[in-house]
């Protein structure tokens, strides 16, 4: 899946009833694409689902508390979180595993390199099991 080239970029599609928390990480997650892409791509944070090329971000029950799975296929990517810290925990976690961006960059001064166009391959990644 392509999030950005020169002329497009993907929209981060996020649910209404969504609590602040999962906001906050989303706008955060909004930041990070643009400071990864060497134009001016807006990354629009929107509520309309009927975009097939975009970020999904959703909270639905997983089977337990503070887990998420992030999934990217070839035309969407769906970050699912079983609770509202299990959505948080996944929109970091993409941005770490698939951005290779660290949540702390802003206070190592190690910024992520910008680029003309990013793809991901398909992949899933899910939380661990708690013990």
């Amino acid at each position: 899946m392509e999030l950005f080239n020169c002329v497009n970029c993907v929209k981060i599609v996020l649910q209404n009833e969504t609590n602040e928390a999962v906001r906050l990480a989303t706008i955060d997650l909004q930041r990070n694409l643009r400071s990864l892409s060497k134009t001016e791509n807006e990354f629009p944070i929107v509520n309309d689902t009927s975009n097939a090329s975009a970020i999904f971000i959703q909270t639905k029950s997983l089977g337990e508390p503070e887990a998420y799975e992030v999934c990217v296929d070839d035309e969407k990517v769906v970050i699912t979180g079983s609770d509202t810290l299990g959505t948080v925990y996944g929109i970091y976690a993409f941005a770490t595993k698939c951005l290779n961006i660290l949540p702390t960059y802003q206070l190592t001064d190690v910024f992520p390199a910008k680029r003309e166009s990013l793809k991901l391959e398909a992949q899933i990644i899910k939380s661990k099991e708690r013990q």
